[in-house]
């Protein structure tokens, strides 16, 4: 699980070098779901 947080943030960061900011949503959304799925 963490792995697949890893690449969406990755991806996500790629996009805004890029200044692709419309990509980056879906990874962020991505990496914003699974934080809200672990408790500490």
């Amino acid at each position: 699980m963490e792995k697949e947080r890893e690449k969406q943030v990755y991806l996500a960061k790629l996009n805004e070098q890029a200044e692709r900011n419309d990509e980056m949503i879906e990874p962020m959304k991505k990496v914003a779901a699974q934080c809200g799925t672990h408790n500490p």
